[in-house]
């Protein structure tokens, strides 16, 4: 079975050819790529750390409506925040891996209790930002200085308003 290879929210990207079903990245079992490897490949490489960024920032406005946050966090405020560094762990951290890589570069909201990333955001690795909300997540880092910050995920610190480093 062939598909043309485009994206159907820009109609510029994808090389519109029919290709088949195996040039395409698979998504589930069920579901596959509208864009084929190679065009995926293209679009990885020719994008700009700050395009890769405002498409972070728009996938964080998607969920802060879905949760129903009103302001929006700008572009310009998370490219002025970007340091390369994850904010728990001062790891060097990258947006132009797979999602699913370690290193990954993540918007994460600070005081989840806020239902938007407008001036309660921070960077983190795909690590520290799916393995915070365990609890012995913590307790990899030491204090250094005492400030009031929250957990994430709506649970509260083990160590309550202590900033963390990794040790």
């Amino acid at each position: 079975m062939k598909r043309m290879c485009t994206n159907p929210r820009n109609k510029s990207q994808g090389c519109m050819q029919w290709l088949p079903e195996t040039d395409f990245k698979k998504i589930t079992s069920t579901r596959r790529t509208n864009l084929c490897l190679q065009c995926i490949e293209i679009n990885n490489t020719n994008a700009t750390t700050d395009s890769k960024i405002s498409q972070s920032v728009r996938k964080a406005n998607e969920r802060s409506v879905k949760r129903g946050g009103i302001e929006r966090l700008k572009t310009c405020d998370a490219i002025k925040e970007w340091d390369n560094k994850c904010n728990l762990c001062n790891l060097i951290i990258s947006i132009h891996c797979a999602p699913n890589q370690p290193i990954r570069a993540v918007i994460d909201r600070i005081d989840t209790t806020i239902r938007s990333y407008h001036q309660n955001f921070q960077w983190l690795c795909n690590r520290c930002n799916n393995r915070k909300h365990q609890t012995s997540f913590h307790s990899l880092f030491s204090p250094v200085c005492e400030i009031a910050i929250s957990a994430g995920h709506g649970r509260s610190m083990q160590h309550r308003g202590v900033l963390f480093s990794h040790g």
